[in-house]
């Protein structure tokens, strides 16, 4: 099936099924090629074993492979002790989600694995140790920020893209006590001002998707989430 374009909102196509449950004593493999250089993590009973960083001036094409089989090795696994893999779904760069759903289906028809999608806003919302309101973020290249709101865990918003303009704007749109829970934007939350909570994860992004998707938030297909900002699709920058 073609991928169905929606400007400023998620693209989806060629849904996998996906079975969501395992033994929680399980490791999970997780990766992460939508953000940056990615990351890969290993996740067992509620922590990280591992975690690795890719390098953003190289193909995840080129080092995906290479880098799960230097983890695996440097924990003394090999691919059968996995129990599952998690992928993030997005949003992010359109190639990275592919690489990424792509390496996790080819590993996991190797040794015959549960494969997990997961949207890392999902991820990231679901690691903030607050009730109530949560606005997650992440930078998701070009200058653009994807963002979600969810009350006690569930999504209250379609995920966004924009300007770091925009998100300031969205923000300055909410009501009422809430918690900003972002990855990888530190070095501009003064524009942010005092009216949030303002946290971050200490995991990576792999390791978040791990744990989502250990907790059992998962989405019911293996369906990419891309996000396009709409002012970049109107070409005004």
């Amino acid at each position: 099936d073609r991928p169905l374009y929606k400007t400023g909102h998620s693209k989806h196509f060629s849904p996998t099924p996906l079975c969501v449950t395992e033994p929680t004593d399980q490791i999970i493999l997780s990766i992460e090629t939508a953000v940056a250089g990615g990351s890969l993590a290993l996740y067992r009973n509620g922590g990280a074993l591992a975690e690795m960083s890719g390098d953003a001036q190289i193909s995840r094409a080129a080092d995906l492979l290479p880098n799960i089989d230097k983890l695996l090795q440097s924990n003394n696994l090999e691919l059968r002790d996995i129990g599952s893999i998690a992928v993030s779904l997005g949003p992010g760069s359109y190639t990275g989600i592919r690489i990424g759903i792509a390496t996790a289906l080819g590993l996991a028809r190797s040794v015959d694995l549960i494969i997990k999608g997961v949207s890392h806003l999902k991820a990231i919302a679901a690691d903030a140790s607050t009730d109530g309101r949560v606005i997650a973020a992440v930078p998701i290249g070009r200058e653009d920020i994807a963002w979600q709101v969810f009350d006690n865990g569930s999504p209250v918003t379609e995920p966004r893209v924009g300007s770091f303009d925009d998100l300031i704007a969205a923000l300055s749109d909410l009501h009422g006590p809430a918690t900003f829970h972002h990855y990888g934007l530190s070095d501009r939350l003064n524009a942010i001002g005092n009216a949030l909570n303002v946290t971050t994860p200490d995991l990576s992004l792999a390791a978040l998707i791990a744990s989502a998707a250990a907790r059992g938030h998962a989405e019911p297909h293996l369906a990419p989430i891309y996000l396009i900002n709409p002012a970049r699709s109107r070409n005004l920058f």
